[in-house]
């Protein structure tokens, strides 16, 4: 008679067939382990903002100086002004066109104007350009009789101008004014004003920003009060790009005329707005364009704590370093007393000078992986806008992987927009970080935001440790499976 195997003795053989299959899928797990990084330690680097005065592109003090377009050779730029400091960054470039009041711009001008510009480009400073026919408060008869002289003027600067995009950071006004500051004009209709900024919107590169005196001038040439938002800011638009300068900033209630009485109302935007509707539209607004300007006239709008206050609503990231030094020196006599208690005891001109613009503080960072067995860990980090305002043209934001020996190992470019990176509030940031391509070993992680522009390094007010591939954020550990013992 024929014996079969018992159904006890068939389970001994399947128990023993999946033990074995364990024991090589074990074998091979721990082969493959051996050869991948299971344990990740992370330690943050102690990170302090400082407060260093930081040498920024496009924001801060700037300095003032002009030329009168002529056929004779320019002179060259100011001694002082070879190249750029710690200070001044930025300079105010006026053009004075009187010469050519009632006629084109000569070929030799315009060359010794590319000349003139050529020297700005070699001294590493950003120009705020404005040209104008008055600077002694003539205009009415300075300006050009007819307003196609002054498109004709408009269209014969702006192929140089846009040879030097790099260099020249925006434009102020719109040719007209005394001392190109849109006033005393019979340009100033609102039909006009469209014209002439239509004209040099449609002739000057996109990447070079455009201003206008008051919130009212803008509304006017743009027939609304609507503002850029999100999604439409940066998308080449007149709108987008058209921002504001105040040369009668905390000069007044009104600003020197800048704003109105108050008994206008906000749907009414042909209209000069009170102080604090238009304090509301620039607060908006001036996310997404420039506003700067001087400061005029010792009076209580311009006590320190009040200045701080507006400076930080309407996001100026620029300032005349030169006038008014009634006001200047005002600040420079008055301690800051404000919230932030790295500043206490530096003058309310030193607080001021270090906040205009962006101003970007490293103030967090960490890692992690969702099991042993990810090829990558998530690192995340913290950056925070300190300054007045936003930055008004785009980094790059890279973080470095450093092996103990200080070779780069990886380089990862952080996909964000600095444009968006708010003054006064924090950007979390993440990326992912290959950490199965390293050995065991120490590593440092590095973050280095630049100006793809200027080919610059942006500063970063932090205490952290700095070097070639930027500001140290932290430290990685790697190590394997800890070997078994015999």
């Amino acid at each position: 008679m024929k014996k079969y195997p018992s159904r006890n003795h068939t389970y001994t053989r399947l128990i023993h067939l999946l033990q074995l299959v364990l024991l090589i899928l074990c074998v091979i797990l721990t082969a493959l382990c051996a050869k991948q990084i299971r344990f990740l330690d992370y330690t943050p680097e102690s990170i302090h903002e400082s407060t260093e005065t930081l040498a920024n592109p496009y924001i801060g003090f700037y300095t003032m100086t002009g030329i009168t377009l002529s056929d004779t050779d320019l002179p060259f730029i100011p001694d002082t002004l070879q190249s750029s400091t710690t200070s001044t960054q930025l300079v105010m470039l006026g053009i004075n066109l009187l010469s050519y009041r009632n006629c084109d711009i000569s070929d030799a001008a315009l060359s010794h104007l590319d000349d003139y510009l050529s020297q700005w480009k070699a001294s590493g400073h950003q120009l705020i350009v404005r040209f104008l026919y008055d600077w002694n408060g003539n205009n009415l008869t300075s300006e050009p009789d007819s307003i196609e002289q002054v498109m004709t003027h408009m269209k014969q600067v702006a192929p140089v101008i846009n040879r030097y995009k790099d260099t020249v950071y925006l434009l102020q006004g719109i040719f007209v004014g005394n001392c190109g500051e849109m006033n005393q004009s019979k340009y100033l209709d609102q039909d006009s004003m469209t014209a002439l900024m239509n004209t040099l919107a449609s002739n000057i590169d996109p990447s070079i920003y455009l201003s206008v005196r008051t919130p009212r001038h803008r509304r006017m040439i743009l027939n609304s009060a609507q503002i850029p938002t999100r999604s439409s800011a940066f998308d080449g638009s007149l709108s987008s790009r058209l921002g504001l300068f105040n040369d009668g900033m905390l000069g007044s209630a009104n600003d020197i005329g800048t704003y109105g009485d108050g008994s206008h109302k906000t749907d009414e935007f042909l209209e000069q707005w009170s102080r604090k509707d238009e304090l509301n539209y620039q607060n908006k607004l001036c996310r997404y364009v420039p506003n700067g300007g001087e400061v005029i006239i010792n009076n209580p709008c311009n006590d320190l704590n009040q200045a701080l206050s507006d400076l930080r609503t309407m996001h100026v990231s620029y300032l005349n370093k030169d006038y008014d030094t009634a006001v200047l020196d005002k600040w420079k006599e008055n301690a800051y007393t404000g919230k932030d208690t790295r500043y206490s005891n530096i003058s309310g001109y030193e607080y001021i000078a270090d906040h205009l613009g962006y101003r970007y503080a490293l103030t967090g960072s960490g890692i992690s992986r969702s099991s042993l067995f990810d090829r990558n860990a998530d690192y995340s980090f913290k950056v925070k806008n300190t300054g007045f305002s936003n930055a008004y043209r785009s980094f790059d934001v890279n973080l470095s992987v450093v092996n103990e020996n200080g070779k780069l190992l990886t380089s990862i470019p952080v996909t964000t927009d600095t444009r968006l990176w708010n003054a006064g509030t924090e950007t979390n940031l993440t990326v992912s970080i290959p950490v199965s391509n390293y050995t065991p070993g120490k590593y440092q992680i590095y973050i280095k935001i630049s100006d793809p522009v200027l080919n610059r390094e942006i500063q970063i007010a932090s205490d952290s440790s700095h070097g070639q591939y930027g500001y140290l954020l932290g430290h990685i550990s790697l190590s394997h499976l800890p070997e078994r013992s015999k």
